[in-house]
């Protein structure tokens, strides 16, 4: 194993203990997403100018205008996809009970703060930083193509992981109500924003994806049987 493959992993155990007990210690939600943001931020801008020797430019160049629409009409497909199944089986309430979520989504802090600060910061990370990474590692044991693809499957991977409970209680009390606090959800959503970050070459339909997909979450409670609800959006 290569000196620099065994630093990158160290660096994503070390900053996933640092999310994880910002998620766990901090109570004040602004401060989680401050803390987050700033790890986020900090070891992504650092993980690039380590691979590209300095290059600043480096750290913009997934800000760039998209170069295809697959991210717009993903997002847009998302969320006319999820509205249209919430009409389908919820046919007699489904405009209150739709309004009621998204009003909700948009009460609280935490909220606001999950559909406008968490896919810019965590979109930079994951796609703009993370996956080019191991993409470029990759490519020198196979063919571009597939490292692309294999980086997106990886950092989807690493993405879901940061989104499981550093604390122990946490793993005890999903367990006693048979759940797992590892949502597929998120590794889903993971390879979505990861394919349109490839295919787009830049992150901002990602980031739309992403908001989309946080936005729309709790719709989901209206649509999936409550006896599966846990195993897809387990707390984290």
């Amino acid at each position: 194993m290569k000196k620099s493959t065994l630093l990158l992993g160290v660096a994503l155990a070390t900053l996933w203990i640092c999310v994880s007990w910002a998620r766990t210690v901090v109570s004040a939600p602004l401060h989680i997403h401050i803390i987050i943001a700033a790890l986020l931020l900090g070891s992504g801008a650092a993980f690039l100018l380590f691979q590209t020797k300095g290059d600043v430019a480096s750290l913009t160049v997934f800000f760039q205008k998209p170069r295809s629409r697959v991210g717009y009409r993903a997002s847009v497909g998302y969320f006319v996809a999820t509205s249209a199944l919430f009409m389908a089986f919820n046919p007699n309430t489904w405009q209150w009970t739709l309004s009621n979520h998204l009003n909700a989504a948009f009460s609280a802090l935490p909220s606001i703060l999950a559909i406008t600060a968490t896919p810019l910061y965590e979109e930079y990370f994951f796609r703009g930083s993370l996956q080019p990474i191991l993409a470029h590692k990759l490519s020198h044991k196979m063919p571009q193509s597939k490292a692309d693809l294999w980086a997106v499957y990886l950092s989807a991977l690493v993405f879901w992981l940061f989104h499981a409970p550093l604390s122990p209680s946490v793993w005890q009390q999903a367990f006693s109500q048979g759940a797992i606090p590892l949502s597929p959800g998120a590794f889903f959503l993971g390879l979505a924003c990861g394919f349109v970050a490839l295919r787009d070459e830049s992150l901002w339909f990602a980031i739309l994806l992403h908001a989309f997909a946080n936005w729309m979450g709790p719709v989901w409670g209206g649509i999936l049987p409550a006896s599966i609800m846990p195993y897809f959006f387990a707390s984290s």
